[in-house]
């Protein structure tokens, strides 16, 4: 594509995500089994989950700067190399007028450990579930420990909040240039979280971050062993570099990447939601 279809493409695409509203992707008639009125107001709900310091809050700026202006910023960056967020932060999209909501909230959670214990696993349904809220601490530790050994392997089972506060999709950080990723040291740390998410109605979307530090010839191959990690298709996995603070200006084709992989996030989403529509239908029968 050339450079002005590129452009095109993103001044389209812009356009339609900033006055973006739920269902407006499926069309909110194909939403049959939605309750009265459950629809208006409804905000689709992105987690974005990762390893400790890939660059979870770098992304959420990113996609706020490629909509709203390089200097719409909302996350805290952590620059030290260290552990960032730690409280569970939203972010809501911008709406049309001031009696609107944004169609879409993005939950900055708090980074995973490698080992990826047990209390952290159940740390992730309680976001997904929407049991933490914004502005809560996403505690470690003993208290973490023995609310996981409460839950054993049924965390996935926890209470659920009504459907419009749980989270719809995830969105899955990955560091490129990881060399833990490199040496296929992810693969099978995500299998059984993989496997309760596709059980819920959580597609992932996976992003897959300092794509300019990677060599040419690794490019595929990056994408090919991302693909494997989350279980993410293709479609649904994205690779480009991250708009840094220090950087004035941000190439077009990163834009357009970051532009389709919030469309696409946006797109499961809302499939999601329709799904747990009808099965909560279901359920009831």
């Amino acid at each position: 594509m050339s450079t002005e279809g590129i452009q095109g493409e993103v001044r389209d695409l812009k356009a339609k995500l900033q006055n973006y509203q739920a269902g407006s992707i499926e069309g909110l008639n194909s939403f049959k089994d939605a309750r009265e009125g459950e629809m208006e107001g409804m905000q689709i709900k992105v987690a974005v989950f990762g390893m400790t310091g890939v660059g979870k809050s770098s992304l959420v700026n990113t996609i706020w700067k490629v909509l709203y202006g390089k200097e719409s910023a909302p996350a805290i960056e952590q620059a030290s190399g260290g552990e960032g967020t730690q409280i569970l932060e939203e972010f809501h999209s911008r709406s049309a007028s001031d009696s609107e909501l944004g169609g879409f909230v993005f939950s900055d959670t708090r980074g995973f450990n490698f080992d990826f214990n047990n209390a952290e696993e159940n740390e992730l349904f309680r976001v997904l579930y929407g049991i933490e809220s914004s502005g809560q601490h996403l505690e470690r530790g003993e208290w973490a420990e023995e609310m996981a050994k409460e839950a054993g392997q049924a965390a996935h089972r926890l209470k659920k909040p009504p459907l419009a506060d749980q989270v719809h999709v995830a969105l899955w950080v990955i560091k490129g240039n990881d060399i833990r990723f490199e040496n296929d040291q992810y693969i099978g740390k995500f299998a059984f979280v993989q496997q309760k998410l596709n059980r819920e109605g959580v597609t992932i979307v996976t992003a897959v971050t300092h794509f300019d530090k990677l060599k040419s010839k690794n490019k595929n191959e990056v994408r090919r062993k991302a693909m494997e990690v989350t279980g993410s298709s293709r479609g649904n996995t994205f690779l480009f570099a991250n708009w840094l603070p220090d950087e004035e200006d941000y190439d077009v084709q990163n834009q357009l990447e970051v532009l389709r992989m919030l469309k696409t996030a946006l797109a499961c989403g809302e499939r999601s939601v329709k799904s747990r529509q009808v099965l909560r239908k279901l359920d009831k029968k």
